[in-house]
């Protein structure tokens, strides 16, 4: 968990293309989790970041071998 979380603060940081796409605010404040789906390295990360950058959040990216087996 650590290591996502510099994961997020490098990505946060550092600068990519801004889309036209958002997500909603009423979709962020409803309690139900969010996920992002795409096909493989297509920016899921970088815009599920930038759309909630200073908002309260958890981030998981089940990518990590010790999440996968909980």
């Amino acid at each position: 968990m650590l290591r996502q979380k510099s994961e997020v603060e490098e990505l946060s940081n550092e600068r990519f293309v801004k889309r036209d796409i958002e997500i909603g605010e009423g979709l962020l404040r409803s309690k139900l989790i969010k996920a992002v789906l795409g096909s493989r390295r297509a920016g899921k990360s970088v815009f599920s970041i930038q759309s909630i950058k200073d908002k309260q959040y958890a981030y998981l990216n089940f990518d990590e071998e010790q999440l996968v087996r909980l």
